[in-house]
């Protein structure tokens, strides 16, 4: 039986058109990125298609990402099909990205996520993408992966548990440290050189399932920045199941008195019932101050902040323990080697 590639259409900017000055869903979008793949690359080939979505990212809730879960299993237990192509926006690539790598952390095909700059028919990256999917899903690397082509770069292909926000202003897709897996030049892959790279041969050994589905959307997500007042949250009205504070490249957070530092708001969270996560934890000799946080708080340790975002959602809603999913190294989201 000859292998096909799936291709799951969820919406986004390479789901879209533009009409009266607005870009939007355009149910004709997703023929225009095929047909136009095949126009330009000469690939007659028969895709599985399925469309279990059709919103821009943004609106993405966790009916949405259970949607794209549930698609992605069907496709992935198909016999016929030897990999998956899954078109989304970028304003929450970063998200599914991290959190599908966490859910399919034992998947024994290559999944690819492709975006575009800008819609199809105005000539957005996400033809280039997408062939660039197609051709990285030929090598048979099993896992989750992210093809994108940057504005006067080379075409990379990130692991979809590094991959880190995009880029304020530019739209710059990347990986955390500047790890992306690959290269594609002139025809062929390169992998990249750098030692905190993931091997071929670690990607290709077996891995066990995560048991997380579903998130939940009980998280509230805090960025630590200047004079940022804490007593604007836990506050006396809804509490989350729990936060996550970002904290500086450095590891700290403020620990000034009163209502400006950390260390009482995450008592006052506790005392309500929240758990507190710490994210980006890297180690190291600590900052005064911030060693006595640590301890009232959980460590996402070694892990990006998205990635934590991820695996917290997701814990709650698979109903495990937040500490205990946080230390599992699931899709080579741990980035000590360095």
């Amino acid at each position: 039986m000859e292998k096909r590639i799936a291709v799951i259409f969820t919406g986004g900017t390479i789901g879209s058109s533009t009409a009266d000055g607005v870009i939007d869903i355009d149910d004709g979008a997703p023929e225009a990125l095929t047909e136009s793949y095949r126009l330009r690359y000469g690939d007659e080939r028969d895709f599985a298609t399925y469309r279990p979505i059709s919103v821009l990212s943004e609106n993405i809730t966790p009916y949405e990402f259970g949607k794209i879960v549930e698609c992605v299993t069907i496709a992935a237990n198909e016999d016929d099909v030897c990999g998956i192509v899954l078109t989304h926006g970028t304003d929450t690539l970063t998200f599914s990205a991290n959190a599908l790598s966490i859910v399919f952390s034992d998947i024994k095909i290559p999944v690819v996520l492709v975006s575009s700059d800008k819609p199809i028919k105005e000539g957005g990256n996400g033809v280039t993408n997408f062939k660039a999917a197609v051709d990285f899903i030929s090598l048979g690397i099993p896992g989750v992966f992210v093809a994108y082509q940057n504005f006067r770069e080379p075409m990379r292909i990130h692991l979809g548990s590094r991959l880190q926000e995009t880029e304020q202003i530019t739209g710059r897709v990347s990986s955390v440290c500047g790890l992306h897996f690959a290269s594609y030049e002139g025809g062929r892959f390169v992998m990249n050189s750098n030692p905190g790279n993931v091997t071929l041969k670690e990607l290709s050994a077996p891995r066990k399932p995560s048991g997380l589905k579903a998130v939940s959307s009980d998280v509230v997500a805090i960025t630590a920045h200047t004079a940022l007042d804490y007593g604007f949250y836990c506050c006396g009205g809804r509490t989350p199941a729990a936060y996550i504070i970002k904290l500086y490249h450095s590891g700290t957070c403020c620990n000034a008195s009163g209502k400006y530092g950390a260390a009482s708001f995450i008592e006052r969270a506790k005392e309500s019932g929240a758990e507190v996560v710490l994210a980006p934890f890297t180690g190291g000799t600590p900052y005064a101050g911030s060693a006595e946080i640590y301890k009232r708080a959980l460590l996402a340790v070694d892990t990006s902040f998205e990635m934590c975002i991820a695996k917290v959602m997701l814990a709650l809603g698979s109903g495990k323990d937040i500490s205990e999913v946080l230390s599992e190294n699931y899709a080579f989201e741990k980035l000590s080697k360095r």
